[in-house]
């Protein structure tokens, strides 16, 4: 716990530095990538959107609200909300961190870090922190890769066997790894289209690793106004399709 406190302590002493504060929206719709930079100091951003899945027949939002703190530091949260059934699935809280705003050589860089609690007492709690890098090249191509992981903060105990075979209960941290690598390109000052690709690896699970696909547009109304859509496939286990279509509204306030 006292590592995880000076890693953020660490972090928002570094973001202090550098600002990222974007002219036209930066918003983490459509796509499953987490956008490096922060929405700026005393600016609010919705982003709201409705989600299908194929696999479980399932019409789902996750409203997510971000409030800048400072230029480089902000809190965020939402909640996912399935429609289908008319159930509150979770709610979720954090924060980012900007590191550094990278050039033509270094990438920008930011920390990600989420807390989410399920309204059920079937699935667990976990926590998921994330290091975030962006880069930006001339001829409108930008790269985003999410590296990091996702803790289950109630399981503590895992079932084996030792070396004659016998089962063997043992306490551990569950977790799984965690990537997202994103490519978009702008079409023109409006227009920007997308492909990534994301997955999980979870040695505590009977599926090692699940690998999923999205592709999508944007189109940016105005600096403050993104509309988006996408379509994704699910291609290790569970084949399943995806769409999904939504807005992001960022509010300033200076």
């Amino acid at each position: 716990m006292k590592k995880i406190v000076l890693t953020i302590a660490m972090l928002f002493t570094l973001s202090i530095t550098y600002a990222q504060f974007q002219e036209n929206i930066d918003s983490g719709r459509p796509g499953n990538a987490i956008s490096v930079f922060t929405v700026g100091k005393n600016v609010g951003q919705v982003e709201l959107g409705l989600d299908y899945a194929n696999n479980i027949d399932v019409f789902s939002s996750s409203p997510f609200l971000r409030y800048g703190i400072t230029e480089k530091v902000e809190i965020n949260g939402g909640v996912s909300y399935d429609f289908s059934n008319s159930n509150l699935l979770s709610y979720n809280l954090g924060a980012k961190f900007n590191i550094f705003e990278g050039d033509t050589m270094m990438p920008s860089s930011a920390f990600f870090i989420n807390f989410n609690f399920p309204n059920n007492s079937i699935t667990n709690s976990s926590g998921t922190a994330l290091f975030i890098f962006n880069h930006k090249f001339y001829n409108g191509l930008n790269i985003t890769a999410n590296l990091g992981v996702n803790i289950d903060l109630e399981t503590t105990t895992s079932v084996g066997v030792d070396g004659d075979g016998n089962p063997k209960t043992s306490e551990v941290v569950q977790y799984q790894g965690l990537y997202t690598l994103n490519f978009s390109y702008g079409l023109n000052e409006k227009w920007t289209v997308f492909i990534e690709s994301y997955g999980s690896y979870d040695k505590f699970s009977e599926t090692d690793f699940n690998l999923s696909v999205n592709t999508g547009a944007s189109y940016l109304l105005n600096k403050n106004l993104l509309i988006g859509f996408l379509v994704g496939y699910g291609i290790s286990t569970n084949k399943y399709l995806t769409v999904s279509t939504g807005v992001s509204w960022r509010i300033p306030t200076k």
